[in-house]
């Protein structure tokens, strides 16, 4: 397995958002998908695939390609997550930084489901939105200080 970390993450996102009722609510809120819409498509080999892509345009983390209903992660931010394993503070940084952006993209996948919300950009974007919303900010990674650093939105 190529990205191990990565799939550990993925696979525990099922229990995190179920153990979370202000998270679950959340996503519920800005994907506009039902309690168990949300749920169903968190268990593992259910929803949208995800995909670790080395192209990523305009130095994204990820994307939601509505095309084809998969998220887009960065290659780069999952090979750090293996590269970073043995270091507690980056590498749970990073879990919480990957976490968030897949649950961002999930969004938007939720959105696509249901025709409510067409992808917009800025403040209007509902994944920035849900990130606002639950995180108090948009959750951004500095790769060359390792932070992660909230962007606050109005």
């Amino acid at each position: 397995m190529k990205y191990p970390t990565l799939s550990k993450i993925v696979d525990a996102l099922y229990d995190k958002v179920k153990n979370n009722p202000k998270l679950l609510a959340a996503l519920v809120k800005y994907s506009k998908l039902s309690e168990a819409k949300v749920l169903e498509n968190l268990k593992s080999g259910k929803g949208p695939l995800l995909l670790v892509k080395t192209d990523m345009p305009n130095d994204r983390y990820a994307q939601f390609d509505p095309n084809t209903g998969h998220i887009e992660l960065s290659g780069e931010y999952a090979s750090k997550l293996n590269q970073f394993e043995f270091d507690p503070k980056v590498s749970t940084m990073l879990e919480f930084f990957i976490t968030s952006t897949i649950l961002h993209e999930f969004v938007h996948f939720g959105n696509d489901l249901t025709n409510i919300t067409p992808a917009t950009i800025g403040f209007f974007d509902a994944g920035k939105q849900f990130e606002n919303y639950y995180y108090g900010g948009d959750v951004n990674y500095n790769p060359t200080t390792k932070n992660i650093y909230l962007v606050k939105m109005p």
